[in-house]
């Protein structure tokens, strides 16, 4: 069936349908697109002819945008790739950092769970407010670097307001 579905017209398949309904025709025609641009893992639990196209859309939607895994790497890797950029205000950047580390994990992105109080996500999170602000201050990303050799835990909240303190 799939092998027909492909290789004919959608719109002379869905025309030769048994109903006069147009409204029908266009319904199923709808749901045989959305389920044409699936992968074929997702069009298991698809089924075009008997399911209306905003039932489709609404279940794929609830499926795989905010909990799904492709979104919570989209929201890591922006977090984890968002870097200063010296014609912005400081404070702007450091609201867009907060903001896509909370996006990020809200989305319960695993190594990002628990308080932001513990040690390791501390950590973690100084590395990438470090690579975010390397370029544009080497001297403060240098010296943090070297905290972190000696032992010495940081804390990313009190790493922006001495830049905030410093650039002012």
């Amino acid at each position: 069936m799939l092998a027909l579905l492909f290789t004919k017209d959608l719109d002379d398949y869905v025309m030769k349908l048994d109903t006069s309904d147009a409204v029908q025709k266009e319904s199923v025609k709808t749901s045989l697109l959305i389920f044409n641009t699936c992968s074929r893992r997702i069009r298991s639990g698809i089924k075009p002819f008997t399911t209306p196209p905003k039932t489709i859309w609404d279940s794929l939607k609830s499926r795989y945008e905010v909990s799904g895994l492709i979104s919570r790497e989209n929201m890591m890797t922006k977090w984890m790739e968002l870097r200063y950029n010296n014609s912005e205000k400081f404070e702007n950047f450091c609201h867009k950092w907060d903001k896509a580390y909370n996006n990020a994990k809200d989305t319960g992105y695993g190594i990002l769970q628990g308080s932001d109080e513990t040690s390791a996500l501390k950590e973690f999170r100084s590395h990438v407010l470090l690579r975010a602000l390397g370029d544009h201050f080497p001297y403060y990303v240098e010296s943090c670097y070297q905290k972190l050799r000696d032992g010495i835990a940081l804390d990313p909240t009190k790493m922006k307001s001495d830049i905030i303190y410093t650039i002012n």
